[in-house]
């Protein structure tokens, strides 16, 4: 079946984001990026790669999604659902 839906993520603006929220919030150097559920919709790989280096760690929901993660990244990463 062919989809005809798609997302284009927006690199530059995620980045920005993210480095608005470590200047507003110095605190925020420490954040985890949760990437669960395809990383909300917006594509695991592209915002994995984006912030990969960036954050200390990822979150995802399950065993699943962290071997999808595994193969983009070695980043440290937590589990948020049952294993």
């Amino acid at each position: 079946m062919r989809h005809l839906s798609m997302v284009e993520v927006n690199r530059a603006a995620l980045l920005h984001n993210f480095q608005a929220l470590q200047t507003l919030c110095p605190i925020a150097r420490k954040v985890v990026a949760v990437v669960k559920a395809n990383a909300y919709g917006h594509g695991l790989e592209p915002v994995v790669r984006t912030l990969d280096g960036r954050v200390p760690y990822f979150a995802v929901d399950d065993l699943e999604e962290l071997i999808a993660l595994r193969a983009i990244t070695k980043a440290p990463a937590l589990v948020l659902g049952y294993v």
